[in-house]
């Protein structure tokens, strides 16, 4: 049984097993050169083996790389890279009418090209050798450095081979033939471009900075500045080009990511001039305005964002990529920031040295939203009509109109945080805000914030981390709803007015207990038509005029009830089933990543199939659905409230005193009375047979010695033990209060003595100390719970979430203060946004950073929260005067930080000690298989310990040599 995926990482195994990945190396660095047909399969073989970034193989592939042989693998690729080259220039230098009609020809053929673009995008028949062929070598290079592994990054670029030989640089190689093909683009060769993009992302993502460095002296900012000038390309339709663009900005931010002094970004700003930023902002966001999504930011348009093949809403991802850009930029460069940020204010510019550009922009996007609407006004319009390429003709005043709807547009849906990044230094980041953000309530907002545990700084962002993870599958649920009740108006209408019908149920709750209490005479037994007749102030309303009310009030409160019921069943029903059979089935899996390259496949394969699915699922049938479902205290409240309506509206009123419950639902003061009482539930338990003894203990007494002062009640002991716990309860002084009165007796009677202490003990012993020991309980509690609440309160007005820095530290060391960085720098949503940003991005196409972040919250190290920093305090740790227990939390952390990671460590220790054990065990199944692993160490020994020799360039005139005579595949 595998998961999805897992027959693909299962077949990578079994051909890793058997030497494919050595094949491919062995054949690609082979001196002699190699046939076409024979060159692309293996490409192919590599491409499926580091498939969705196969660490092992890439791993293998390094370790053959760094031996001196090798060196034949990087002359074919870039033999093979510069053919190509060249080839697109005789191409571009060729007969202008013969390219045109190219051109046209597949322009008729556009219908048979994929949604997705890959090896097989284009038919064969219209393509050269070369042209063919380089997507799949730059596919295989991107595949060799995917997921940002950087021994191949560094090796692509320069070999160590411990000769005076120059070094083969891949990589310089890639953006020469990214320039070669963007000199003509066109639909020839736009999937090749932007293959060559993904390439060159991989290749500098991590970050790698060498290869930046590279990269940058290649000129390819000054080629992809010339492209992002373009918004027409002869061929291409606006998507396609909205595509290749975001892919070139998508590389600009690979170049500048972890880079801190600058550098880079200056070469960026003086290649890419800001004019053409916010051109291509504005040009995007009319396109997506007169578009598909009419200016809707919803799933679908986002698509592009997350996804890498996506086939629709690339104008709004290259808006929101360029913005991104030009934020990045001005927080290294703050002068742009008078070029980037629209109506820029005197208060933000006072503030830009101690701001990022996102900050500065919040702190004006009210003034400059206003400026907007007034010109949006005039605007109106001549926006309306469906040429969605009005965007193309449209003068620079009104573009510079649209480019500040659009900075307004996207800055509000565009969030940034700043993290602890792997240097331990602190950064900006940032990343569009996800849809689901739209359905997080006020209310959900409210329970996450009063609930979150404050105890200390850690204490928080981990609480807040695991309410964003739960609250994240609630968005993804009403998501799904909303797309269900979107042809609904009434559905729609209840799921947006549930809390306000709650309300109006209540409060006419109240009322027609009012009625209640104001009418009905009898006590039991009596009839409907003989006991209501409201009395207020003396004067009667009418037997008529009461029953007509009593009904009306009681009719809407059944429907206020259906309502509240049935919202509260499509809000909440499925995923309270889902979280209860949570864990209804396990499978157990061979994790093919740790078997790859240490057993046989074959042999792997055969013992994953005798595994056995282990089943401990509850049964999921409606009675149980139905119980999880009524467990829930808001869906069981308004199922027994249905039912009692509809009790009091068929039989007996008094049953709408129920529905007075409800009023906990909607004052937390009140629940906080309840829960002085349950919270403490335990030691009230335990005092209540204490009680019990005690009492029984005087009931013994009274029965042997005192009988006949209970008045005939203690002839039996069970009836003593009753009367004793009755009476004693509900007379002042206890139980002698009850007992017969002998104020009048003689003092020297011994029985007037023994009732003396008998009546004092009970009454000091269980009157006094055990009750006030009951009550004390209860009020600590309650008194806890308020000083909780009050402490709570405190922390979420006087200090940040994030950071836990105090707000007079803001308020005294910044210019804007406290209330605009917990809602302009450190927003405690966005980090949940942030989350959920990592689970809805394929994976594949993490940033470096996002990388790293993936890496962290999947371990559970959430150490990259900025906890006691903050950019605008310097990005130091920070210690606010008096707070005591934080003065050594800096140290405290670090020694946590060892301490989690010395676990990790001898996790890893003990997991690779059991994969060990494994292989030695599927060895031992099949020792033929012995054999076969030396047979390919010494394959491999060979080919590392042999003297290298020089390769010659591949066979570039298509000839085929006899492989039976010229190349040894061992």
């Amino acid at each position: 049984y595998y998961k999805p995926g897992q027959k693909m990482k299962k077949m990578q195994a079994m051909i890793h097993e058997v030497g494919g990945t050595e094949l491919v190396l062995l054949l690609m660095a082979s001196p002699e050169p190699l046939p076409d047909n024979l060159f692309f399969s293996l490409l192919d073989l590599g491409i499926a083996l580091l498939n969705q970034g196969n660490a092992q193989a890439q791993q293998a592939i390094h370790f053959l790389l760094t031996a001196p042989r090798s060196r034949g693998f990087f002359v074919t690729l870039n033999s093979f890279i510069q053919s190509s080259i060249r080839e697109l220039e005789e191409l571009s230098s060729g007969d202008a009418g013969s390219q045109k009609l190219l051109l046209q020809k597949l322009r008729k053929q556009k219908h048979e090209r994929k949604a997705v673009y890959g090896i097989q995008s284009w038919s064969q028949g219209e393509r050269s050798r070369h042209h063919a062929g380089m997507e799949r070598v730059l596919r295989f290079i991107q595949l060799l450095v995917e997921n940002h592994f950087g021994p191949n990054q560094n090796i692509l670029r320069a070999q160590d081979s411990g000769s005076t030989l120059q070094h083969i640089d891949l990589v310089t190689g890639v953006v020469e033939y990214f320039e070669a093909v963007t000199i003509n683009l066109n639909q020839t060769n736009y999937v090749p471009a932007l293959q060559v993009l993904d390439t060159l992302i991989e290749l500098i993502q991590g970050p790698c900075k060498p290869n930046q460095q590279a990269i940058v002296e290649a000129k390819f900012v000054t080629i992809a500045t010339s492209i992002l000038r373009e918004f027409e390309i002869e061929g291409l339709d606006q998507e396609e080009v909205a595509f290749i663009k975001s892919k070139i900005t998508l590389c600009m931010l690979a170049l500048i990511e972890g880079q801190h002094d600058g550098e880079m970004h200056a070469k960026i700003r003086d290649a890419l001039p800001a004019p053409v930023m916010c051109e291509n902002i504005a040009r995007m966001f009319v396109y997506f305005q007169l578009g598909k999504f009419q200016g809707e930011y919803t799933v679908e348009a986002c698509e592009a964002l997350y996804k890498p093949n996506a086939v629709q809403g690339h104008a709004l991802a290259l808006a929101f990529n360029m913005f991104i850009l030009a934020n990045s930029l001005v927080d290294t460069i703050p002068e742009m920031a008078t070029r980037i940020i629209p109506e820029f204010s005197v208060q933000a510019k006072s503030a830009l040295d101690d701001f990022g550009v996102l900050s500065t922009a919040q702190a004006v996007v009210e003034a400059s939203a206003r400026k907007v609407d007034e010109m949006m006004n005039v605007f109106a319009a001549k926006t309306k009509t469906d040429d969605q390429n009005m965007h193309l003709r449209m003068p620079l005043d009104e573009l510079q109109v649209k480019y500040n709807e659009a900075f307004t547009f996207i800055s509000k849906r565009c969030s940034h945080v700043e993290i602890v990044d792997e240097h331990d230094e602190l950064s900006k980041i940032y990343f569009p805000t996800p849809v689901m953000r739209q359905y997080l309530s006020k209310e959900m907002k409210t329970r996450i914030t009063e609930n979150l545990q404050r105890s200390n700084p850690q204490a928080k962002v981990r609480h807040l981390y695991n309410q964003s993870n739960e609250i994240y599958e609630e968005l993804k649920y009403l998501e799904k709803l909303s797309k269900k009740f979107e042809h609904s108006f009434l559905l729609r209408w209840l799921m947006n007015n549930l809390k306000k019908c709650e309300l109006c149920e209540v409060v006419l709750a109240l009322v027609i207990n009012l009625i209640l209490i104001l009418s009905v005479k009898t006590n039991g037994g009596y009839e409907m038509e003989e006991t209501l007749d409201l009395h207020i102030f003396g004067s009667t309303m009418g037997h008529t005029a009461t029953l007509a009310s009593y009904y009306t009030f009681a009719t809407l409160i059944l429907i206020l009830d259906l309502l509240a019921l049935t919202g509260q069943l499509l809000q909440r029903a499925e995923m309270i089933i889902k979280k209860a059979h949570n864990c209804s089935q396990v499978e157990r899996l061979i994790d093919w990543d740790c078997v790859m390259g240490k057993s046989d496949g074959a042999q792997a394969l055969a013992a994953s199939e005798k595994l056995v699915k282990v089943q401990r699922s509850e049964s999921q049938g409606k009675i149980t659905s139905l119980y999880y479902v009524l467990k829930d205290p808001h869906c069981g409240y308004w199922f027994a409230a249905a039912v009692m309506s509809v009790v009091g509206l068929a039989a007996d009123p008094l049953a709408y005193s129920f529905h007075l419950l409800g009023t906990f639902l909607y004052f937390p003061e009140l629940q906080n009375v309840v829960l002085s009482v349950l919270r403490p539930g335990k030691s009230m338990c335990l005092v209540l047979p204490l009680f019990c003894i005690i009492i029984y203990m005087f009931s013994l007494v009274a029965f042997k010695y005192l009988s006949d002062d209970y008045n005939g009640g203690c002839e039996t002991l069970i009836q003593c033990y009753r009367v004793t716990f009755d009476q004693g309860f509900k007379n002042d002084g206890g139980i002698g209060g009850y007992m017969t009165d002998l104020s009048q007796s003689d003092d020297g009677d011994g029985h007037i003595i023994g009732r003396f202490v008998y009546d004092h003990l009970f009454n000091i012993v269980l009157m006094i100390l055990l009750l006030n020991i009951l009550f004390g309980i209860i009020i600590d509690t309650f008194a806890q719970l308020r000083d909780e609440n009050e402490q709570r309160k405190g922390d979420m007005v006087n200090s940040c979430t994030v950071c836990s820095i105090s707000r007079s530290t803001f308020d005294r060391q910044t210019t804007l203060g406290h209330t605009f960085h917990i809602k302009g720098e450190h927003n405690m949503w966005d980090y949940c946004c942030l989350t959920w940003h990592l689970r809805t991005k394929t994976q594949t196409e993490f940033t470096g950073v996002e990388s790293y972040l993936a890496k962290c919250i999947q371990s559970g190290d959430l150490r990259f929260f900025p906890v006691l920093r903050a950019m605008t305090l310097g990005g130091k740790l920070w210690q606010d005067e008096g707070t005591g227990d934080q003065n050594n939390f800096a140290q405290q952390r670090r020694d946590h930080d060892d301490i989690v990671q010395s676990e990790i460590q001898s996790l890893k220790e003990s997991v690779a000690m059991t994969n060990k054990k494994l292989v030695q065990l599927l060895h031992g199944m099949n020792p033929s298989s012995n054999s076969q692993t030396v047979r390919r160490r010494d394959s491999v020994d060979s080919f590392i310990s042999q003297p290298q020799q020089q390769p010659r360039p591949s066979n570039l005139d298509g000839a085929s040599p006899d492989l039976g005579t010229q190349i040894d595949v061992n």
